[in-house]
């Protein structure tokens, strides 16, 4: 009996020792790259083609966090987004440690084999095709800094893209979790280091390990073409699309059911002056479609 009641003992120590380091195992640095956009970002964000999409990368860190080199690639449906190189945030904190050696680039400007190096591993022929990416490589150095900062809570980047169409097409802007670098994914190409001694950048540096973490789970925006706004079906939101739905309104011209569909903005089943006024501020930038969509 004695012999037992010890062997419980001993059971119910190592589950209690076992609970007590998975929590102290939890990382004690972590990041997050989040993607933010200039509209609403909702489960999906609607846009028209021809709209410019404006859309930021943000990094926030913990405090302890001491951020060294950084990289990741953000991909986007290349059917869906034309890119344009991105325009970085000169006046950040992180930014003025890294200056001379700082770039956000588009696939474009990449080299063939550079370029697919970023790609997952995991991905097909097809997924690989269909998404493009930006680029962006940080690294700390001497001649802007000796300590690099934590609790980092700023933009890195602003782009704008495109939208290219069709029309209904689904697409996205994100970092796949299959780029975090890990014990598991030495090559990953998303990472941010981190120096010991309080960001002494000649310090040891780590670029992976189960005390770091990198959160990617909002670094994702999708988004769907639709054509609602643009009455007259020629892929551009102007004030004649208000204009006809004023004529519409006062029975001067009569749409058909197609026409009336894209025009009926606040989607009570008729046309009058503040489906025109909808329609006008999208053409004037005052608002963008998604605002009306949900």
């Amino acid at each position: 009996m004695t012999k037992i009641k010890i062997l419980i003992s001993l059971a119910v120590c190592v589950i209690l020792f076992s609970l007590l380091f998975n929590v102290s195992a939890s990382p004690l640095f972590s990041a997050s790259l989040i993607l933010n956009t200039n509209t609403d970002k909702s489960n999906t964000v609607y846009v028209n083609v021809n709209e410019s999409v404006q859309v930021s990368l943000f990094i926030n860190t913990s405090k302890g966090y001491f951020a060294g080199p950084f990289s990741t690639p953000v991909f986007y449906t290349g059917s869906m987004f034309e890119a344009e190189p991105p325009k970085l945030n000169t006046s950040g904190r992180f930014y003025n440690c890294c200056k001379s050696y700082t770039s956000a680039v588009t696939s474009e400007k990449l080299d063939p084999q550079a370029l697919e190096s970023l790609y997952p591993a995991g991905w097909s022929a097809q997924q690989t095709k269909e998404n493009k990416l930006i680029y962006t490589v940080m690294v700390p150095n001497s001649q802007d800094c000796k300590k690099t900062p934590d609790a980092l809570n700023e933009a890195l980047w602003t782009a704008n893209l495109k939208v290219n169409g069709p029309v209904n097409s689904k697409g996205s802007i994100f970092i796949p979790q299959e780029c975090v670098r890990s014990a598991d994914n030495i090559d990953g190409p998303t990472y941010l280091a981190c120096y010991s001694d309080g960001g002494d950048i000649l310090s040891k540096r780590y670029d992976y390990g189960n005390d770091m973490k990198i959160d990617v789970s909002q670094a994702k925006i999708s988004y769907q073409v639709t054509d609602k706004a643009d009455v007259d079906n020629d892929n551009a939101i102007t004030s004649g699309d208000a204009l006809l739905i004023l004529q519409h309104s006062v029975e001067l011209k009569k749409l058909d059911s197609k026409a009336f569909s894209r025009a009926d903005i606040t989607k009570d089943g008729k046309l009058a002056s503040d489906d025109a006024l909808a329609v006008l501020n999208i053409a004037t930038g005052v608002t963008t479609i998604n605002k009306y969509m949900h």
